[in-house]
């Protein structure tokens, strides 16, 4: 038995191969993409959801109530925009909740 050589495919079998398999890996990245961009945008749709519920309490001339809302964005994970808020409105009451940011 006498052994064939093997035939070298041509350059558009190959492309015909590998079509399936680079779109495949195109929609793949592309979901990752619009789906991590969807989920940024929620975040941030519910920081406002959240400053807007929390609004009466930021205004408030009440100390004790400034702090509860500073301390509520602590808890739910807004550190970073409570203390943008206690900066921007140089507000006393806040200092509790920045010593308690910066002790963790």
């Amino acid at each position: 038995m006498a052994e064939e050589p093997i035939k070298k495919k041509a350059w558009y079998e190959i492309i015909a191969i590998l079509t399936p398999f680079i779109i495949g890996i195109c929609v793949t990245g592309l979901g990752t993409y619009f789906t991590q961009v969807y989920n940024f945008r929620q975040l941030q749709i519910n920081q406002l959801n959240l400053l807007d519920k929390f609004k009466d309490s930021l205004l408030s001339e009440d100390a004790d109530k400034r702090t509860f809302a500073y301390e509520s964005f602590v808890t739910l994970g807004y550190e970073s925009l409570a203390v943008k808020m206690i900066v921007i409105n140089k507000d006393s009451a806040g200092r509790s909740v920045i010593q308690e940011i910066k002790s963790t």
